[in-house]
């Protein structure tokens, strides 16, 4: 599957939802007519987005973000990284059905300057519509929070008005601002959340995430009640067809940690893993989630 296509930059991803209700309308959207044209006009040094993140990737992609999104007003924003025991995020994933397969969403939150991640589950169709995109489908309607050592369950429509979409609190869509020029020697170019702005991100399971975990087990063999899957801010460059011309996007990046008592917090992310056959996400982390907007109602398929 496939989202907006990422150019030339260092990392993915993070999301959210429903900016109105028009963002869940069924759409058929065409390929982004800029983005050849900004793949080959970008500066050299920015590497290209992967599926499998390696360490440098991740750094790189946390500094764009740092550089890139904040709070209105010009404070940094805080909490950019959600911690969640494995078992939590996997805990209310929807069986497996035939003719779909699941999929991680992140919702884009904020109580300002702090970052409020939420997840929930989509199911996505396997094999495409008329439209050659793949539908997408809600499960049970939660978002998923996790506060101190507990996992609070939302009704996803109340905890996106409360910290994504009311405009007179600190929300994300209130409270943030983004440059969305790449990095150069012109000024930042500092706007508000525009509706065209991501605030979901979508993370494929069975092919992506599954396999993050697969690819790591003995990393964690006998340790599995101290793994947690990192759920980052990150950000790259994208380019869609809700927007005239390539934009850094606010993305979201997910690895494994591993946190057992007495010993010191290791992440299952390096510069190095990745290279065994057959072990794509091996000691690497996952991003390049489609985006919502503009991918809300259905995917590309990857």
């Amino acid at each position: 599957m496939r989202h907006h296509r990422p150019l030339s930059i260092a990392l993915a991803p993070c999301a959210l939802a429903l900016l109105l209700a028009a963002c869940e309308a069924p759409s058929t959207p065409t390929a982004p007519p800029t983005a050849q044209a900004a793949r080959t006009a970008a500066p050299v040094s920015y590497r290209v987005p992967s599926v499998h993140v390696t360490l440098r990737q991740l750094q790189a992609g946390r500094k764009l973000f740092a550089s890139h999104v904040r709070a209105v007003g010009g404070e940094a924003l805080t909490a950019t990284e959600n911690e969640v025991p494995w078992s939590a995020l996997v805990e209310h994933m929807p069986a497996a059905s035939e003719g779909w397969q699941r999929a991680l969403v992140v919702h884009y939150g904020l109580d300002a300057p702090a970052c409020r991640l939420a997840w929930g589950w989509r199911l996505v169709a396997a094999a495409p519509d008329s439209s050659g995109l793949l539908p997408l489908r809600p499960t049970d309607h939660r978002a998923y929070e996790r506060v101190g050592d507990s996992t609070v369950a939302h009704d996803e429509d109340a905890w996106l008005w409360a910290h994504q979409l009311r405009p007179d609190r600190p929300t994300y869509a209130a409270a943030v601002e983004l440059d969305r020029q790449l990095p150069s020697d012109t000024a930042a170019r500092w706007e508000p959340v525009r509706p065209s702005d991501p605030r979901r991100c979508l993370l494929p399971y069975d092919r992506e995430l599954a396999l993050l975990y697969a690819d790591n087990a003995d990393e964690f063999a006998g340790k599995e009640e101290h793994l947690y899957a990192v759920l980052a801010c990150t950000a790259e460059l994208r380019a869609d067809e809700l927007h005239d011309e390539p934009y850094v996007a606010h993305t979201i990046t997910v690895f494994l940690r591993l946190k057992v008592p007495g010993l010191p917090v290791r992440d299952l992310i390096t510069d190095a893993g990745g290279g065994e056959p057959g072990r794509a996400f091996h000691l690497r982390g996952a991003d390049y989630g489609h985006l919502c907007p503009a991918r809300c109602a259905a995917v590309e398929p990857r």
